[in-house]
This record gives C-alpha cells, sequence and structure tokens, in this order.
C-alpha cells in the first residue's frame, strides 16, 4: 500500500465521483481507477460501489475511511513537526 493511495482514497471519497476526484489530482481517471484497484487487492476489499449516477463506500470503505482519516491526520501532523524542527535548526 502506498501512501497516495489512501489519499487517492480520501479525495474519492470527498469529491463523490472518481471523474471529479481524478481532475482535483491532476489525474487520468483510468489511473485513477488502477491505484484504487490496487489499493482493494492488497487490502482483500472493494472500498466503493458504483451505480449508474452513485458511488457510495462499501461497509468495508466505511471502515477503511476511519482509518485512512487517522493516517492523513498522522502524516500531515508528523509534517507540520518536521518543518517545525527544521525551521528553528535554520533560525537557531
Amino acid at each position: 500500500m502506498e501512501f497516495r493511495q489512501i489519499r487517492y482514497f480520501l479525495e474519492i471519497h470527498r469529491a463523490g465521483s472518481y471523474v471529479r476526484a481524478a481532475g482535483n489530482l491532476g489525474l487520468t481517471q483510468p489511473a485513477l481507477s488502477r491505484q484504487i484497484s490496487m489499493l482493494e487487492r492488497e487490502l482483500d476489499a472493494r472500498l466503493f460501489e458504483r451505480g449508474a449516477r452513485s458511488l457510495r463506500l462499501t461497509p468495508q470503505g466505511v471502515t477503511f475511511l476511519d482509518y485512512a482519516v487517522r493516517l492523513d491526520d498522522l502524516w500531515r501532523e508528523a509534517y507540520e513537526v518536521l518543518n517545525q524542527d527544521h525551521s528553528r535548526q535554520l533560525m537557531g
């Protein structure tokens, strides 16, 4: 699993569609679909259910969403802490 796949998953959920998420991420829809398919294979779980005009999380997707949000929050927190430490070193 790659961290970018987690970010892609979160963006699809936020955007409500693969097409919108792909545009927001600067990817093509097929490339985004491939990344999510790889993530689903690795997790052995289907994360999204696509209908004719709808996209929703599966029960496994709902479970994964909680973890994905926490992982993303932790990554952002670590990034901020590391950048603060780096800034202090440059100024000190």
